[in-house]
This record gives structure tokens, sequence and C-alpha cells, in this order.
């Protein structure tokens, strides 16, 4: 039983990203970085639209890139670090970022739920979306985001993914080979710290066009003096 489980462990779980586009884990690393060097320029465009208004669209966009940019500065340094129990788990909270932040384009009235948190609302407001009904709502908009959520979720949440990763198999004088295990971090495959990377950059490009869509859609309207306390929530 305990080969067969290492076996199933140890075969490549399906490809998200495009491994392809990199050179080595050092261009990969190099290609992470470059992901989300956008957030600056896009940060300066989204505090002249908001005028020092300090209006809620711009406090949630900014917010979220702040958020995001430590999150990918953190799993940079993890890929660096070899440490695949940081790097994936901060993926899984990037991508949550980003999820909320496609699923507020769609759903603008759920602004004022995520910002004002459930113990703000009045009562009889719908409280926050859980992540399933979130992910279901920007799969037209994301199709591969539920997939990518779900091997994250995995490997953050201490399931299989997570609990195999200190086991390899490898080739030994048996025919069943020999089995490794260490207690320090380290890739389980060779492949782990390209899809680490190619996952940062995924999410990099999504939340950089989803706010950038965002901040040419809602002005106007949400730019435009509208109070956003006014506006219906989704119903649940």
């Amino acid at each position: 039983m305990l080969y067969e489980l290492l076996c199933m462990s140890t075969s490549p779980p399906p490809q998200q990203v495009d491994l392809s586009q990199f050179a080595s884990v050092e261009d990969a690393i190099e290609k992470a970085r470059a992901s989300f060097a956008g957030f600056v320029p896009l940060a300066k465009r989204i505090m002249a639209e908001d005028q020092k208004r300090l209006q809620l669209p711009a406090i949630f966009m900014l917010s979220a890139i702040a958020r995001g940019t430590g999150l990918c500065l953190g799993v940079v340094e993890a890929v660096k670090a070899e440490n695949p129990h940081v790097a994936f788990p901060l993926l899984r909270s990037y991508a949550d970022v980003v999820m909320v932040v496609l699923y507020v384009r769609i759903r603008p009235a759920y602004l004022v739920t995520v910002m004002k948190g459930p113990r703000n609302l009045p009562p009889g407001t719908p409280g926050r979306k859980g992540s399933q009904a979130m992910i279901n709502a920007v799969g037209k908009v994301a199709p591969g985001f539920k997939a990518a959520w779900g091997e994250l979720s995995d490997i953050t949440h201490f399931g299989s993914l997570a609990i195999w990763n200190s086991w390899q198999l490898k080739e030994g004088p048996t025919k069943l080979g020999s089995v490794n295990f260490a207690t320090y971090p380290r890739w389980k495959n060779p492949s782990d710290p390209l899809l680490a990377c190619g996952w940062l950059i995924e999410l990099s490009g999504a939340l950089s066009e989803t706010l950038d869509l965002m901040l040419n859609e809602w002005s106007p309207p949400l730019w435009d003096g509208v109070v956003l306390d006014g506006l219906p929530v989704e119903p649940a």
C-alpha cells in the first residue's frame, strides 16, 4: 500500500501553466519577479484617478496590490530557498486575493460587503461569499482558476500533495526501488519550482489585468461621487 500511494503521488499533476517558457529555475525566478513589476505604475494610475479622495474602489485596489506584492516577494524567496512548504501556501493566499478581485469586478456592489466585514453590515445584509461560490461565479472570466485553486488548496491544507511532498521514490537495487524521506524542505519534483513560478506569473497577470479593467470600467460611475454604501449588495 505504501508503494502504491507513493507511486500515485509521484505522478506529475496536470499542468496549469506552460513550463517550457523557462530555461532554468533561475530564469523562472527572474520572470516571476518581472510579472509583478508593473504593480507600482498601476498603483500610481489608481491614485491619479482617485485624486486623493480615498474612495472605496481606490482603497480596495491599492490594498490588493500591496498584499499581492508582499505575497509575490515571499513566493520568490521561498522558491530560491527550495521551500515548497512556504511557496505553495503563499501562492494559495495570492490566489485568494485574485479570486476576490475577480469577483468584485463582476459584482461591484460586493465591494461594500468585503470592505466592511460581516460585523459591520446592516442587519439582513448578506455576508461574505464562500470561496466555492466566488470560484463558480468567476469561472467564465477565469476558466482555469478552479483547477489551480484545488491543487494549491490541497498542498496548503495538508492534503495528499502536502503529505507526500517530503517523500521520494528513487531507483534502487530492487524492482520497487527505495523510499527517501527528508525533514528539511525540498522540491519533490524538479519541475515544482518552475510550476510555482508559473503559477505566480499567471496570478500576477490575472490581478494586473483585472485591476486595469476595473479602473477603466468603473470610471464613471463608481469614480464619480457615487456613495458605495447605497449600492445594493449582491443577493445570496
